[in-house]
């Protein structure tokens, strides 16, 4: 069948402007896609949402905190460690915590130091332990308050007095010992510090004999089989 060119021209002008149609479709498409995809919000690592800054309907400037978002796959707790107590600890030791507010096996939960700060803390001489819990099945929560247990290193032949013998003067740890049958005062640099017994590192050795009840310097002493009795 034979088409006129009048037709043939309206069919074109109609396939152009379907063209035309389509193209400007695709545009409003491409726009829409465009907004939607600014209404999604990508952190830059998993959590959860701790607090939201808008509401729904407000609008934000570029760089403004939406979200403060919270991983606590891994939970960490910072323990303050006596000067006399850092050599008893290393990194990688167990921390044992017993949590109050929980129940049943979620009471207690193990930890691992991963750094002990360098440098002590003044005025209380303290050194910083940090240590992590695995908290990948969300079974705590951050900020619980938690009693702590640490493992220390063990020790041996270590040298360690009663601490009925330890006497305060000036802030320092003393004890006195028998010198040539008199109470003589020594200044210490202790160690771990027990219930009954106390670790020295300096100031007195294994051969003297240390007086552990409460004396004057200068006092006369002698060493009896009953103990040290005074002159």
């Amino acid at each position: 069948m034979a088409v006129s060119k009048e037709a043939l021209d309206n069919m074109s002008f109609a396939l152009e402007n379907a063209r035309g149609k389509l193209d400007a479709a695709k545009g409003v498409l491409t726009a829409a896609e465009s907004d939607l995809g600014g209404t999604t919000v990508t952190t830059p690592r998993a959590g959860v949402i701790q607090k939201r800054y808008f509401q729904e309907g407000y609008y934000a400037k570029v760089g403004t905190a939406l979200f403060n978002i919270a991983d606590i796959s891994t939970l960490s707790a910072k323990i303050d460690i006596p000067e006399g107590y850092v050599n008893s600890v290393a990194v990688g030791g167990k921390v044992e915590f017993t949590i109050p507010s929980m129940s049943g096996e979620n009471k207690n939960v193990d930890g691992y130091i991963v750094r002990i700060s360098p440098v002590a803390v003044k005025p209380s001489r303290t050194f910083e332990a940090e240590v992590v819990v695995d908290n990948r099945d969300n079974r705590l929560r951050g900020g619980m308050y938690a009693e702590a247990l640490i493992t220390a290193i063990p020790k041996e032949n270590v040298l360690t007095i009663p601490m009925t013998a330890i006497s305060m003067r000036d802030d320092q740890r003393t004890c006195y010992v028998i010198e040539d049958g008199k109470a003589v005062r020594k200044i210490l640099t202790t160690g771990y510090i027990g219930e009954n017994l106390v670790e020295v590192l300096n100031g007195i050795s294994e051969k003297d004999y240390v007086i552990t009840g409460g004396l004057n310097e200068g006092v006369s002493v002698k060493v009896s089989e009953k103990g040290t009795d005074k002159e």
